[in-house]
């Protein structure tokens, strides 16, 4: 990933003033075109069709299989429609294969990601689970909920779409920086709708089990869509990460406004911190947020340190496990089983959002652990028995760079909700013939993790 330098370059547009923009924008001779493409944009509503209109791009929605349905909960459903809501809900949307939200070789990575994990849905039984395909666009009104994205956040992002619609592609900056192109907005703005759309329905739902996997591009746990709340090297009114859009806690927001919930919890799996959300409800006692992420890996090593635990009323809020670097499935499922389930437990959430990166695969070539395939299908397993008829489970794909080895966790991953493979069986497949819980890792590893958690109780004690 990119240096909080990088990413904080002046022409990144991250903070340009209007003026310099209304200059930039008359050298390249677009001030007609400008004034026509904003009103679009300010709802968002209408971008997916600018963008249609502008670069020829279809955006008609791929098909999903025949039998699939958007399962919207009705409250007086016979057993069939029951049924019919208690799947899984897989939701993807048309624009995520073409997100461009990165460098060539990451937005490469993600299209054959994308065209991978279409090609096993396809594949699949799809009487196992209801697949939809969302491409509506998320609002201003809907993404600047709670404070989660500022006007000044999406503003900046529009300007963007603008520039990008007479220069082609912004300029990438670093290795691991982002890029962004007509598709990244209109794509990000769907990404977030998708989850925002699915949790709402969950959350209406009267089915014992709630369960769905939004699998969207771009990722968003890195995006701090309010200035105001970005810490450390999260910029500020800037994409971040491959993310541009924070669709898990617009998500949330939306859940409490519409739905009245009271505790939320965002687990994030993956192998960098979730900066985005661990800002965004830093000082917030009711969201609670957990992140098992690669030690010192990027942003930093100020990011996901185990003595951040939340500010203010907030302070126990935010729990960090950062994970010794190379550990794979034993080290994972000891942190889980006695630490991760028990904290979760005690929360007792309304809803579980979890963002479900994939980069903490053996082989992935942005990070360095180790986990295989397997360990994904049996935390969903674990997940579900302490949701199902308690609150809806929801993961969000995140990052994963190989995409071979993710489609392969996707799959797991899936397995898991639709119960096609049991916790039992995945562990086996990890090597593991007993009880999670008796599955135990290097001693050093075991004093690593537990002083993780010793430092985060030590720190909110202190408060």
């Amino acid at each position: 990933m990119a240096s909080a330098e990088e990413l904080n370059a002046d022409h990144l547009l991250s903070e340009e003033t209007a003026e310099d923009m209304a200059g930039r924008l008359a050298a390249h001779a677009v001030a007609e075109a400008v004034s026509c493409a904003l009103p679009a944009l300010t709802t968002g509503t209408g971008i997916g069709a600018l963008a249609s209109r502008l670069h020829g791009l279809s955006l008609e929605s791929q098909q999903p299989p025949s039998s699939a349905t958007s399962a919207r909960p009705v409250s007086t459903a016979g057993p069939a429609e029951k049924r019919a809501q208690s799947l899984p809900h897989i939701v993807t949307t048309s624009l995520s294969r073409i997100a461009d939200p990165g460098d060539a070789g990451t937005n490469g990575r993600y299209t054959e990601m994308m065209d991978l994990v279409t090609d096993m849905l396809n594949k699949r039984d799809n009487h196992t689970f209801a697949w939809t395909v969302n491409d509506r666009q998320a609002t201003d009104e809907e993404l600047m909920l709670d404070g989660v994205h500022a006007q000044s956040y999406l503003d900046a992002m529009k300007r963007r779409t603008a520039i990008a619609e007479h220069e082609g592609r912004l300029q990438t900056i670093g290795k691991y920086s982002y890029g962004f192109t007509i598709q990244t907005e209109p794509a990000a703005r769907s990404g977030a709708a998708a989850v925002i759309d699915v949790v709402g329905q969950l959350l209406e739902s009267e089915a014992f089990r709630r369960t769905a996997f939004v699998l969207t591009r771009p990722p968003s746990h890195h995006a701090v869509g309010n200035p105001d709340r970005a810490r450390n090297a999260s910029p500020k009114n800037s994409p971040f990460g491959f993310c541009h859009i924070n669709g898990i806690a617009s998500a949330i927001a939306n859940a409490r406004v519409n739905h009245n919930i009271q505790r939320a919890v965002i687990l994030d799996w993956d192998v960098h911190p979730g900066n985005a959300n661990e800002d965004t409800w830093f000082h917030d006692p009711d969201v609670l947020t957990l992140n098992l992420s690669q030690r010192n890996i990027w942003p930093g090593p100020k990011h996901g340190r185990a003595e951040d635990v939340g500010k203010g009323k907030g302070v126990g809020g935010n729990l960090n496990f950062p994970m010794p670097v190379g550990e794979g499935n034993a080290a994972y499922i000891y942190a889980f089983c006695k630490h991760v389930f028990g904290i979760i437990d005690e929360f007792e959430p309304e809803l579980l959002i979890v963002a479900s990166g994939f980069d903490a695969l053996k082989d992935d070539p942005y990070a360095d652990m180790a986990l295989s395939p397997p360990w994904y299908g049996w935390a969903v397993c674990e997940l579900l028995e302490r949701t199902d008829g308690r609150c809806p489970l929801v993961l969000n794909l995140e990052g994963g760079y190989n995409p071979s080895n993710v489609c392969e966790a996707v799959t797991c991953a899936v397995d898991g909700l639709t119960g096609t493979t049991t916790k039992a069986e995945f562990l086996a497949q990890m090597g593991f013939d007993g009880p999670a819980d008796a599955v135990r890792p290097a001693e050093a590893v075991v004093r690593d993790i537990d002083g993780s958690r010793a430092t985060q109780l030590e720190t909110i004690a202190l408060h």
